[in-house]
């Protein structure tokens, strides 16, 4: 009988209990819960970053594996502080190489829809960037969860719990949870700022993300000292808000900026259309979410699905509602 074979049974024969329930979806909820939450909230009004999700979480995946078949030969390692920092900050290294290689696979998307939306004489807006780069990291945080704390759901459904002689405050459950959700949040927003910080050529900016990553992969040894995992997933959690915090920033600026020059665009637009068409908004070319175009303005993948006429377009005369009589240009003519 395999292992995985045995996790299944007692998987299934004990979730009929109360308990096991209990700690099941407790454990679920607390560690990929508020993950869920942002994808339905947030992604999947896009369809087009939802792909995206899901070819980088493919990709990630690639990468994890890769990974760990580089370090079969190294295990197991040498029960000592040391040596699991080493594996960290090899595996962080990796993964980094692997971000460069995200940001040429963006910075190539990037390019395809500008064409697109500049031959459709639509607005590709800097928000429209971070939501593709939103997508970048979400899927890399999903499959770090699947990885490092979806395999050990399984074991929650058992007649117990397990603690670790140095955490005896949080089962081993509850600490790969929290640190599950705040190394997730941390990962989605790192890929923001990170290519947020190639686009505008900021080292300094482009640096913070392998500098946090590595922070963030440490502070989970610190559930290996005498009672340090407490302060360690506190710091886990915090480093996460901390992230969103500038993810957030970062897209509020890009968001106001892009606002402000759409309405400039609308206005433009509005003084030299005809027939009244000035004040139609563009139509998007990719689904999205019709409440958030009021946010970005005209934006590519934010625009409603609504017709209209492009901004510096003007209007044919076939749109022209006959009660308004010929066009400016028929009328002289006329005259």
């Amino acid at each position: 009988e395999t292992a995985s074979t045995a996790t299944l049974r007692l998987f299934s024969t004990t979730i009929e209990t109360p308990m096991a329930a209990t700690a099941f979806f407790g454990h679920f909820f607390l560690g990929i819960g508020p993950g869920i939450a942002f994808f339905l909230a947030v992604i999947a009004p896009k369809s087009f970053v939802v792909l995206l999700s899901f070819f980088s979480a493919f990709y990630w995946l690639l990468v994890l594996l890769v990974t760990s078949a580089l370090f079969r030969g190294f295990v197991p390692l040498p029960s000592s502080q040391p040596s699991y920092a080493g594996a960290l900050l090899a595996a962080v290294a990796i993964e980094e190489a692997a971000r460069a290689g995200v940001w040429q696979m963006h910075k190539r998307t990037l390019s395809v829809l500008q064409g697109m939306s500049s031959s459709s004489g639509h607005s590709f807006t800097k928000l429209d960037e971070l939501y593709l780069a939103l997508g970048w990291g979400y899927g890399h945080a999903a499959v770090h969860v699947l990885f490092m704390f979806a395999s050990l759901l399984p074991l929650t459904a058992g007649h117990g719990t397990a603690y670790s002689t140095a955490c005896p405050q949080m089962s081993i459950f509850t600490v790969a949870a929290l640190n599950s959700l705040g190394l997730g949040a941390s990962l989605v927003a790192l890929c923001v700022i990170a290519m947020e910080a190639w686009g505008r050529r900021s080292s300094l900016g482009a640096a913070y993300a392998p500098m946090v990553h590595a922070g963030a992969a440490l502070l989970t040894i610190g559930s290996f000292r005498p009672g340090g995992c407490t302060a360690a997933v506190a710091a886990q959690l915090a480093l996460g808000l901390v992230n969103i915090w500038y993810a957030a920033s970062i897209a509020w600026k890009q968001g106001s900026s892009s606002s402000s020059s759409s309405s400039g665009a609308n206005a433009a637009t509005h003084s030299h259309s005809l027939g009244g068409s000035a004040g139609a908004q563009p139509m998007g070319l990719l689904p999205g979410d019709s409440s958030s175009s009021g946010v970005a303005g005209g934006s590519w993948i934010a625009a409603s699905d609504g017709g209209g006429t492009p901004a510096g377009q003007e209007a044919p005369a076939a749109i022209v509602s006959p009660r308004a009589g010929p066009p400016a240009s028929l009328r002289s003519r006329q005259t």
